[in-house]
């Protein structure tokens, strides 16, 4: 592959990541092969991101998913390398959960979950 092939690349990657978007399995081999160093660091965003996902995924109420999306974007250190991907990454899930279906038909808070739970 080309220097500027792989520049190029490099620069649609970072854009990704800076975006909060997934990246393809084409995209993370890349990555393995020619940029070891952002490879980790987008795995790190991958996996972090799943994580709030499924966690949404579980969620009873909108309350919960709401100290779900805010537990996720608080505790990002500000010394984190990784901060500016993780938040986007977190910004895209939440905003993708909150248009969803999901995410409507939950109740407001804990305690109507558990009163819709006990009928």
């Amino acid at each position: 592959m080309s220097e500027e092939k792989r520049k190029d690349m490099d620069a649609k990657i970072q854009a990704k990541l800076e975006s909060g978007n997934k990246l393809t399995p084409e995209e993370l081999r890349y990555l393995q092969k020619y940029n070891p160093m952002l490879y980790a660091h987008a795995l790190r965003v991958q996996v972090l991101a799943k994580a709030v996902e499924e966690q949404l995924k579980h969620a009873r109420s909108k309350e919960e998913a709401d100290r779900i999306i805010s537990a996720a974007t608080t505790c990002i250190s500000k010394n984190d390398p990784d901060r500016q991907y993780i938040f986007a990454a977190v910004n895209r899930i939440a905003t993708e959960f909150h248009k969803s279906g999901a995410y409507e038909k939950l109740p407001n808070t804990m305690e109507d979950a558990d009163k819709k739970k006990n009928e």
